[in-house]
């Protein structure tokens, strides 16, 4: 069981990744989380359960470095949620310390023959003990062999409660920024996602403890009860974003942005949006207030008329972020921003037939006017909205 979920953690890390590198940064932080966490847990389960020569001398010591970014992605995780703002500092590179002095002193195995780690597999299959006696990094010169296996999740468990102290903080602060009406909604998911992280590394140092005597010699009576506890915790921690599926789409934050309250115009249009919205897990006020700042853009500057104006564009034009515009269309609108642009376009375009333009110029300059890059998407987004072409339209409109 152990490894299959660590297998479907990977694959939900690779989609976590793939589906929102592009719009929601923060989600690459959590989707590498869930990557090292799920490699730690085939890790566990190929040196205590495999007994495969092969895999073993393949796992054992080699990946082990990148187990301690488990901890600094949780934090840049959470940070980034909180403060909606996913860029690295300067500051943000000295994460990488434990990693880096635990990848030199390992260094002599991580570069030795594939004999001699064939070697190391097969004492560490047949001599359980073998673990806690083995110098496999020059930290056991200086160390026990306890206190390094448990300094991977010792230092998850400091970046757990930095992250817990960074949250209570921020909804605790006087000055939050605009809270919204269903911010129970983030707090929900960043308390489970902390919590089950903390459960999951209290029953690993646990069982880790237990193994060594409490700091002594490496026991061949592994504790089943913590290593079951421990299995359970990942499971449900690696299945938890399965209930939150914004969060396999990106989380935009919303708590974050230049919305200031302002009064929003209750026209019969934003009445009945309001009330017949499917968007419920983020503040309706926002949502219109974006919905009027993209309005004022489309009426007032005109930019659907640029042929290549897109999301991005408008993004720094009325700013607002762009995953926020993202959540907007999608969620809101429930239409892409092509084809809401497009509407305008199609608009202005009527608007220029019925003036008689179409007399005088023909239909082709008329959709390029419009925005449109040529012809054919002109007549095929004429057709789509008004259900007729453009010139079957300027015909009408003579007679």
């Amino acid at each position: 069981m152990l490894l299959y979920i660590s297998l479907f953690g990977i694959f939900l890390s690779i989609v976590l990744i793939y589906n929102n590198a592009k719009h929601y940064p923060s989600s690459i932080y959590l989707g590498l989380f869930f990557l090292l966490v799920s490699l730690y847990g085939v890790n566990q389960y190929v040196i205590l359960w495999s007994e495969s020569l092969f895999w073993v001398s393949i796992f054992h010591t080699n990946f082990t470095c990148l187990y301690y970014l488990i901890g600094p992605m949780s934090y840049l995780y959470i940070r980034s949620v909180l403060t909606d703002d996913a860029r690295l500092r300067k500051s943000d590179f000295l994460h990488l310390i434990p990693m880096i002095i635990y990848f030199a002193a390992a260094f002599p195995h991580i570069f030795s023959s594939y004999a001699y780690k064939l070697e190391v597999a097969r004492r560490t299959i047949t001599e359980p003990s073998f673990s806690g006696t083995y110098h496999f990094t020059i930290l056991t010169d200086w160390f026990t062999s306890a206190a390094v296996y448990i300094s991977r999740p010792a230092l998850v468990f400091v970046y757990a409660l930095v992250s817990g102290i960074q949250i209570i903080r921020f909804f605790l602060a006087k000055n939050t920024p605009v809270f919204l009406s269903n911010a129970s909604f983030i707090k929900k998911w960043l308390i489970i996602f902390l919590c089950f992280q903390l459960l999951l590394i209290v029953s690993h140092l646990s069982y880790l403890i237990n193994s060594f005597g409490v700091f002594g010699q490496f026991s061949s009576s592994h504790n089943h009860f913590f290593n079951l506890i421990s299995s359970v915790f990942l499971i449900g921690f690696i299945v938890s974003p399965i209930f939150f599926p914004q969060i396999l789409y990106g989380l935009p934050n919303l708590l974050h942005s230049s919305y200031k309250p302002e009064k929003v115009d209750e026209t019969e249009d934003f009445i009945i949006q309001k009330a017949t919205t499917k968007a419920k897990s983020y503040d309706q006020d926002y949502m219109l207030f974006i919905q009027q700042k993209v309005e004022d853009a489309m009426t007032v500057h005109k930019i659907y008329l640029q042929k290549e104006f897109n999301l991005p564009q408008l993004s720094v034009l009325i700013e607002i972020p762009i995953h926020h515009l993202a959540y907007f269309f999608t969620n809101f609108k429930q239409q892409s921003f092509n084809d809401y642009r497009n509407e305008f376009r199609i608009r202005y375009a009527k608007q220029l037939i019925m003036d008689a333009q179409s007399e005088t110029i023909t239909i082709e300059a008329i959709g390029l006017l419009s925005g449109f890059s040529n012809r054919n998407i002109f007549s095929k987004a004429f057709k789509e909205i008004e259900g007729v072409t453009p010139s079957i339209f300027a015909a009408q409109q003579k007679k």
